[in-house]
Formats: C-alpha cells, structure tokens, sequence
C-alpha cells in the first residue's frame, strides 16, 4: 500500500524522450550525465518541436496552437525537471485559464481633454501556465530553470489575444527589449509557465468632465483583457497591486497622474463577442487618475476679475457729477475680453461654459449691478428736477445711498468668492471624480486627493 501511494504522484507526471526529440531534430542527442526531463515518469509522444541552437521546445501530438491550454489545479502533464513527485490534477471543466498580468505604465504622452483621449506608453508581462510544452536540451546543452526567447513563438504555441478595452490605435513597440520575447520557465513543477513581455502605445478613450475645470478630477481606465475568449474561458489578472508607477513621476502641462486599483465590479466588460453575442469579459487594469495643479489658474482669473469687479464697486464712492458711469462700462467691456479669454484657452465644459467662465460672468453681474445702480440714480434724478415738495422718501433719495449699496455689494462679492470656490472645490469635488461621479458615490472609483 505504502509503494502504492508513493507510486501514484509519479505516475501522473509525464515526460518526451529528449534523446528521440533531439534525433528527429537532427541534433545529437544529450549524453549521459545531461538530465533533460523527469525519468522516472511516463514517456508520451512528441509532436512539433522548434529548436533553438542546441535545445528544443516541444509540443503533444494533439497540440492546438488556437485553442487556450486547459487550466490545471496543480503541477501539470508536461514535466522537464528531475524527481518530480507532485501529482497533476486537470481543473474542473468551467474553470478559467488565468492569464496573470503585471502592467507598468511608463509613459503619458499626450491627453486630449476636450476629445476625451489618453495616450500612454506601457510594458506589460502575460504569464500562464502551459500543460503541454517542454524543453530538451540536446548534446552540449545544460537545461535551465528558465529561457529568455528573443523569438516569436507566436503561430507555433498559443498566446493570450490582447486586447486594450475601449481604446483605439493599440500597437506593441520593440522598445528596449524585441518584439513578443518569451520568458519559458519550468522550475520544480510539472507545468511549463510562459510568459510574454513586450511595450505597448495604446490611445484609450476617457470622456472627461470639463465643466470642473479648473478644479476637475478626472478618471480613466486602462483595462487588459481577452477580445475572443469570456470570462468562462480566460481572466485577466493582476499579478501585483501596484501602489505607483513610472508614469506618476510624469507631469504633462498642469496634470499630474496617479494610480489606484480596480475593484472586481470594474474589471467585467460587457459587451459583445466575435459572434456578436453579449458576453462578459474578465480584464485586469489599473485607475489613472488626473488631477490639475488649479493655484495658478485660479490665482490668474481670480487677481484680474476681482480687480475689475471691486473697481466697479468703489466706482460708486465717486461724485455723482463724475464718469463713474462710463468707467463701469468700461469695466464690463474688460471683463467681457476675459471671458473671451478664458473661453479661447480653457476647456469647454457643460453649456460650453467651466468654472472660470461662470466666475467671470458672475463677476459681469456685480459690474452690471453697480453700473445700472449709477444708470438709474441719474435717471430718477433728472425725472424729479424741478418737481417741489418731493416726498420724504423717493427713488431720487434711494439712489442717492450709494455708500450703502457699495458696502452691500462688497459684502456680496466677498461672499460670493469663498463660497464659490469652497463649494466647487471641496463640497461638489471632495475625493471624487467628476466624470465617473455615480461610480465615485458607489465606492467603486478610488481618488486620491493631491
């Protein structure tokens, strides 16, 4: 019984003969003291093989470089190490083939707010495991724990379909390292982990909220996935919940970027399949989170309209003999070349208008307010010219009150400017982002406050 048990985990690992693969290859096959896969075990046929140099990777007879490996429990069918003793177990018949992914964003290289897109610069490692491929290492060769493959293996093993959700222009780069490398480990298990590295650019779509500008907080979504295979087939996961990237230390203009993870609600797409059917889609992908340096923008906009708008105020100090009255005018014409400014160099958000232009024309409404107060205090004035024993109280003695009016009128504004920006920039903004606001107040958004 003891023979038994310790027999069985053996049994279930099973192996090529390399000296056979390396003959049909037409390589020398491996000497002696050259261990090349487990011996112990059962010997299975091989298939295709593809050499490089004096090691060859080999493929099961039935082996379909299009259909995703099964997935397996534990250490699986295909062993190329000695003394393996751990038993291979086939997963259940639904279960997904997990295809971990660890993502670093490099780069952002270009943000087009109005458009709603993202460029980004991104390396990405695909890694699964794959039951039915080993490696023999031929004569002159010492098999390794792993291999570094500057070669396309694509078309001779199967590879994940990559694909960016929501996105447009997705191209891989050589970059610093070639084209589709494959890292081949096999360690001290049955199963053969592959995995595939390569730089990607990759131009994601993102609408973004522009009527918070410039005080917004937006976020997108960079999310990796399968665009054949559904969640039943494959999941995407990540490998590493990374705190920070490369691309945080990366400002662009007045942005500065950071990252959060995704919750599991996030990482299903729904959308349809190749067979134009609606499916589900596991993804794997990280938050980007924009957040603008607004000090000097609101700084700018603040010192210039202020100006004008308590100008206009004090205006109403002066003689009623005096031009005050062609000087507010002159003050709104002023405040409309700012907005005419602002709407030239600032985003566009809702009704076309952001939160500078709304400052700016609230601002025209107090100029207006002190320029018609001067308007109708001439006007009643010259309407009771002449007229005796005016009455105690008139609109003539009321539009004569200036000083009051200017000292309501400045408590106003100075009112209107804390709650104005207090409002827009902790009650309506807080740690949420504005353009997924519904997924903000759901928890399922994590911003994080610069």
């Amino acid at each position: 019984m003891l023979l038994l048990l310790v027999a069985m985990p053996l049994s279930s690992c099973k192996h090529f003969n390399c000296a056979t693969v390396c003959i049909d290859a037409g390589r020398d096959p491996p000497g002696p003291r050259q261990p090349s896969g487990t011996t112990a075990t059962e010997e299975v046929q091989h298939g295709e093989t593809k050499c490089f140099g004096s090691f060859c990777a080999v493929l099961t007879p039935d082996y379909n470089h299009i259909v995703p490996p099964e997935p397996w429990t534990g250490p699986s069918v295909m062993g190329t190490r000695q003394n393996v003793t751990r038993k291979c177990v086939k997963a259940a018949a639904s279960s997904p083939l997990h295809v971990i992914t660890d993502l670093d964003v490099l780069e952002v290289s270009a943000v087009d707010q109005e458009e709603g897109r993202m460029q980004l610069l991104a390396k990405v490692k695909l890694t699964w495991d794959e039951p039915n491929i080993g490696f023999c290492a031929c004569a002159g060769h010492i098999i390794k724990e792993k291999y570094k493959l500057n070669l396309n293996l694509d078309g001779f093993i199967w590879t994940p379909d990559l694909l960016v959700h929501d996105s447009k222009d997705f191209q891989t780069t050589s970059g610093l390292r070639e084209l589709g490398a494959l890292e081949i480990s096999l360690a001290n298990h049955c199963a053969t982990r592959v995995s595939k590295i390569f730089d990607f650019q990759v131009t994601i779509m993102c609408p973004m909220a522009m009527g918070y500008y410039p005080l917004d907080r937006n976020i997108c979504q960079l999310k990796l996935g399968s665009g054949a295979h559904p969640a039943r087939r494959i999941e995407f996961n990540m490998d590493n919940r990374r705190s920070r990237h490369t691309f945080e230390d990366w400002n662009l203009r007045d942005l500065i970027f950071q990252s959060s993870s995704m919750c599991r609600e996030m990482e299903l797409v729904y959308e349809q399949g190749k067979r134009g059917v609606p499916d589900v889609f596991k993804t794997a992908g990280l938050n980007i989170i924009m957040t603008r340096l607004s000090s000097r923008v609101v700084l700018e906009y603040f010192l210039c309209t202020f100006t004008l708008t308590f100008t206009a105020i004090l205006s109403l100090t002066l003689h009623h003999w005096s031009s005050r009255a062609t000087l507010d005018a002159s003050l709104i014409l002023s405040s409309v070349f700012i907005f005419t400014t602002a709407a030239t160099s600032t985003p566009q958000g809702e009704f076309n208008l952001n939160l500078v232009q709304w400052y700016v024309v609230y601002n025209i409404g107090f100029i207006a307010a002190a320029f018609l107060w001067i308007c109708f205090g001439h006007m009643f004035k010259s309407h009771q010219e002449g007229v005796d024993n005016a009455p105690r109280f008139s609109l003539r003695t009321l539009f004569r009150r200036d000083m009051y009016f200017a000292g309501c009128l400045s408590i106003a504004l100075l009112v209107f400017n804390i709650a104005y920006w207090l409002r827009w920039r902790y009650i309506e903004g807080g740690e949420s982002c504005h353009n997924e606001l519904e997924l903000s107040r759901r928890n399922m958004v994590q911003c994080i406050a610069i």
